[in-house]
Protein backbone atom coordinates (compact mmCIF):
# COMPACT_ATOMS: atom_id res chain seq x y z
CA UNK A 1 0.00 0.00 0.00
CA UNK A 2 3.11 2.48 0.91
CA UNK A 3 4.49 1.90 -2.33
CA UNK A 4 1.04 2.74 -4.61
CA UNK A 5 0.47 5.90 -2.48
CA UNK A 6 4.08 6.99 -3.37
CA UNK A 7 3.34 6.13 -6.90
CA UNK A 8 0.48 8.05 -7.15
CA UNK A 9 2.01 11.15 -5.42
CA UNK A 10 4.90 10.98 -8.23
CA UNK A 11 1.94 10.85 -10.58
CA UNK A 12 0.68 14.23 -9.31
CA UNK A 13 3.58 15.73 -9.19
CA UNK A 14 4.50 14.93 -12.57
CA UNK A 15 1.04 15.52 -13.84
CA UNK A 16 1.70 19.56 -11.86
CA UNK A 17 4.51 19.97 -13.91
CA UNK A 18 2.99 20.10 -17.03
CA UNK A 19 -0.04 22.28 -15.96
CA UNK A 20 0.68 25.32 -19.04
CA UNK A 21 1.65 28.80 -18.06
CA UNK A 22 -1.24 30.55 -17.64
CA UNK A 23 0.86 34.25 -17.56
CA UNK A 24 2.67 32.92 -20.80
CA UNK A 25 -1.45 32.53 -22.53
CA UNK A 26 -2.31 35.51 -20.95
CA UNK A 27 0.37 37.10 -22.45
CA UNK A 28 0.16 35.75 -26.02
CA UNK A 29 -3.71 36.90 -26.01
CA UNK A 30 -3.12 40.41 -25.13
CA UNK A 31 0.05 40.72 -27.91
CA UNK A 32 -2.25 39.71 -30.38
CA UNK A 33 -3.59 42.97 -32.89
CA UNK A 34 -7.16 43.89 -32.43
CA UNK A 35 -9.34 43.76 -35.60
CA UNK A 36 -8.63 47.39 -36.98
CA UNK A 37 -4.67 46.40 -36.91
CA UNK A 38 -4.93 43.95 -38.96
CA UNK A 39 -4.28 45.08 -42.81
CA UNK A 40 -7.28 44.84 -45.28
CA UNK A 41 -7.04 43.03 -48.68
CA UNK A 42 -8.52 44.54 -52.01
CA UNK A 43 -11.60 42.37 -52.96
CA UNK A 44 -12.26 42.18 -56.90
CA UNK A 45 -15.49 43.45 -58.45
CA UNK A 46 -17.07 42.55 -61.34
CA UNK A 47 -15.77 46.23 -62.74
CA UNK A 48 -12.39 44.88 -62.37
CA UNK A 49 -12.99 41.64 -63.92
CA UNK A 50 -14.71 42.99 -66.99
CA UNK A 51 -12.93 46.28 -67.47
CA UNK A 52 -13.65 48.57 -70.34
CA UNK A 53 -10.06 48.59 -71.58
CA UNK A 54 -10.08 45.01 -71.72
CA UNK A 55 -11.05 44.44 -75.10
CA UNK A 56 -11.87 40.38 -75.96
CA UNK A 57 -9.81 37.61 -78.28
CA UNK A 58 -10.44 38.32 -81.88
CA UNK A 59 -12.09 34.77 -82.14
CA UNK A 60 -13.82 35.26 -79.21
CA UNK A 61 -15.44 38.45 -80.56
CA UNK A 62 -16.27 36.80 -83.73
CA UNK A 63 -17.92 33.51 -81.88
CA UNK A 64 -20.27 35.85 -79.90
CA UNK A 65 -20.94 38.06 -83.17
CA UNK A 66 -22.28 35.32 -84.88
CA UNK A 67 -23.55 33.87 -81.73
CA UNK A 68 -25.98 37.14 -81.45
CA UNK A 69 -26.72 37.18 -85.14
CA UNK A 70 -28.13 33.84 -85.04
CA UNK A 71 -30.41 34.87 -82.05
CA UNK A 72 -31.61 37.95 -83.76
CA UNK A 73 -32.58 35.62 -86.85
CA UNK A 74 -34.76 33.58 -84.81
CA UNK A 75 -35.94 36.10 -82.68
CA UNK A 76 -37.32 37.89 -86.08
CA UNK A 77 -38.64 34.55 -87.15
CA UNK A 78 -40.79 34.19 -84.48
CA UNK A 79 -41.92 37.97 -84.64
CA UNK A 80 -42.69 37.21 -88.00
CA UNK A 81 -44.94 34.48 -87.12
CA UNK A 82 -46.88 36.45 -84.10
CA UNK A 83 -47.72 38.92 -86.59
CA UNK A 84 -49.19 36.55 -89.02
CA UNK A 85 -46.58 36.04 -91.52
CA UNK A 86 -44.36 32.78 -92.45
CA UNK A 87 -41.67 32.48 -89.85
CA UNK A 88 -38.96 31.68 -92.94
CA UNK A 89 -38.53 34.78 -95.39
CA UNK A 90 -37.63 34.59 -99.00
CA UNK A 91 -34.51 35.43 -98.25
CA UNK A 92 -31.78 36.14 -95.22
CA UNK A 93 -33.10 39.38 -93.50
CA UNK A 94 -29.67 40.28 -92.80
CA UNK A 95 -26.65 39.14 -95.06
CA UNK A 96 -23.52 38.60 -92.80
CA UNK A 97 -19.79 37.73 -94.20
CA UNK A 98 -16.84 38.22 -91.88
CA UNK A 99 -13.50 37.23 -91.70
CA UNK A 100 -12.88 34.42 -89.07
CA UNK A 101 -9.53 33.16 -87.14
CA UNK A 102 -7.48 31.54 -90.20
CA UNK A 103 -9.04 33.30 -92.92
CA UNK A 104 -12.26 31.91 -92.93
CA UNK A 105 -14.87 33.11 -94.24
CA UNK A 106 -18.42 33.12 -92.50
CA UNK A 107 -21.44 33.74 -95.02
CA UNK A 108 -25.13 33.12 -93.73
CA UNK A 109 -27.87 32.60 -96.32
CA UNK A 110 -31.74 30.91 -96.58
CA UNK A 111 -31.93 27.20 -97.99
CA UNK A 112 -34.49 26.77 -101.27
CA UNK A 113 -34.80 23.43 -101.31
CA UNK A 114 -31.22 22.73 -103.10
CA UNK A 115 -28.77 25.50 -102.62
CA UNK A 116 -28.31 28.44 -99.74
CA UNK A 117 -29.05 31.80 -101.27
CA UNK A 118 -27.29 34.95 -100.02
CA UNK A 119 -29.13 38.32 -100.31
CA UNK A 120 -26.97 39.03 -102.63
CA UNK A 121 -28.60 36.72 -104.95
CA UNK A 122 -25.48 34.31 -104.98
CA UNK A 123 -25.73 30.40 -104.57
CA UNK A 124 -23.81 28.07 -102.93
CA UNK A 125 -24.44 24.40 -103.47
CA UNK A 126 -25.55 22.57 -100.74
CA UNK A 127 -24.49 18.53 -100.76
CA UNK A 128 -27.51 16.73 -101.33
CA UNK A 129 -26.24 14.02 -99.35
CA UNK A 130 -25.90 16.58 -96.35
CA UNK A 131 -29.14 18.34 -97.19
CA UNK A 132 -31.61 15.27 -97.12
CA UNK A 133 -29.96 13.63 -93.75
CA UNK A 134 -30.40 16.78 -92.11
CA UNK A 135 -33.76 17.33 -93.58
CA UNK A 136 -33.18 20.67 -94.58
CA UNK A 137 -36.53 22.28 -95.22
CA UNK A 138 -37.17 25.55 -97.42
CA UNK A 139 -36.48 28.85 -95.41
CA UNK A 140 -33.91 27.17 -93.03
CA UNK A 141 -31.15 30.15 -92.17
CA UNK A 142 -27.90 28.43 -92.94
CA UNK A 143 -24.19 29.34 -92.61
CA UNK A 144 -21.41 28.52 -94.52
CA UNK A 145 -17.74 28.89 -93.80
CA UNK A 146 -15.18 28.75 -96.40
CA UNK A 147 -12.18 27.44 -94.97
CA UNK A 148 -8.39 28.95 -95.94
CA UNK A 149 -7.88 25.71 -97.71
CA UNK A 150 -11.11 26.21 -99.79
CA UNK A 151 -13.54 23.37 -97.94
CA UNK A 152 -17.30 24.27 -97.53
CA UNK A 153 -18.78 23.37 -94.41
CA UNK A 154 -22.48 24.16 -93.85
CA UNK A 155 -24.37 24.60 -90.53
CA UNK A 156 -28.26 25.04 -89.60
CA UNK A 157 -28.69 28.67 -87.60
CA UNK A 158 -32.36 29.11 -88.08
CA UNK A 159 -34.77 26.04 -88.67
CA UNK A 160 -37.88 27.55 -90.36
CA UNK A 161 -41.34 25.89 -88.70
CA UNK A 162 -42.30 22.97 -90.10
CA UNK A 163 -45.59 20.89 -90.95
CA UNK A 164 -45.33 17.25 -91.87
CA UNK A 165 -47.74 16.29 -94.77
CA UNK A 166 -48.63 12.70 -96.60
CA UNK A 167 -48.10 12.16 -100.51
CA UNK A 168 -47.76 10.32 -103.27
CA UNK A 169 -44.10 9.49 -104.76
CA UNK A 170 -44.12 10.07 -108.63
CA UNK A 171 -40.81 10.37 -110.96
CA UNK A 172 -41.30 12.62 -113.83
CA UNK A 173 -40.57 10.22 -117.01
CA UNK A 174 -39.05 12.43 -119.18
CA UNK A 175 -37.02 14.49 -116.37
CA UNK A 176 -36.36 11.65 -114.33
CA UNK A 177 -36.48 14.16 -111.43
CA UNK A 178 -38.76 13.13 -108.49
CA UNK A 179 -41.79 14.81 -106.67
CA UNK A 180 -44.58 14.13 -104.43
CA UNK A 181 -47.99 14.50 -104.91
CA UNK A 182 -49.86 16.12 -102.12
CA UNK A 183 -53.42 16.90 -103.03
CA UNK A 184 -53.56 19.00 -106.04
CA UNK A 185 -49.73 20.60 -104.95
CA UNK A 186 -46.25 18.86 -106.13
CA UNK A 187 -43.46 19.55 -104.09
CA UNK A 188 -39.70 18.64 -105.61
CA UNK A 189 -37.75 16.07 -103.27
CA UNK A 190 -33.71 15.46 -103.57
CA UNK A 191 -33.26 12.73 -105.07
CA UNK A 192 -30.86 11.44 -102.43
CA UNK A 193 -33.28 11.13 -100.53
CA UNK A 194 -35.07 9.01 -102.67
CA UNK A 195 -32.41 7.05 -103.40
CA UNK A 196 -31.46 6.24 -99.80
CA UNK A 197 -35.09 5.48 -98.42
CA UNK A 198 -35.08 3.27 -102.27
CA UNK A 199 -38.34 4.45 -102.76
CA UNK A 200 -40.09 4.08 -106.20
CA UNK A 201 -43.19 5.42 -108.20
CA UNK A 202 -46.84 4.73 -106.19
CA UNK A 203 -45.09 5.24 -103.02
CA UNK A 204 -46.65 6.73 -99.56
CA UNK A 205 -44.16 9.49 -98.90
CA UNK A 206 -43.65 11.72 -95.87
CA UNK A 207 -42.57 15.56 -96.14
CA UNK A 208 -41.57 18.40 -94.03
CA UNK A 209 -42.95 21.67 -95.55
CA UNK A 210 -42.35 25.42 -94.23
CA UNK A 211 -45.47 25.15 -91.48
CA UNK A 212 -46.47 29.16 -93.21
CA UNK A 213 -46.10 30.46 -96.89
CA UNK A 214 -45.70 28.36 -100.46
CA UNK A 215 -42.75 26.56 -101.06
CA UNK A 216 -41.49 24.28 -104.16
CA UNK A 217 -39.67 21.66 -102.22
CA UNK A 218 -40.04 19.01 -99.18
CA UNK A 219 -38.04 17.20 -97.30
CA UNK A 220 -38.73 13.84 -97.10
CA UNK A 221 -38.70 12.07 -93.61
CA UNK A 222 -40.18 8.91 -94.64
CA UNK A 223 -41.19 6.83 -97.42
CA UNK A 224 -43.37 3.80 -97.11
CA UNK A 225 -42.90 1.39 -99.60
CA UNK A 226 -46.66 0.72 -101.48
Amino acid sequence: MDALATLLQDKEEQFKGHQPDSKRTDRAVAAAPPDSDLPSLPVAGLSDLFADDMPAAPPQQEAIRRGLYALKDQIDALLRLLDGGSPAPSRAPDYHETAAAGGERVIEGVFNGEKMVGPDGQEYHVPPNYASKSKLVEGDIMKLTITSSGSFIYKQIGPAARARVIGILEQNPDTRRWFAAVGSRRYKVLTASVSFYQGKSGDQIVLLVPENGASDWGAVENIIGN
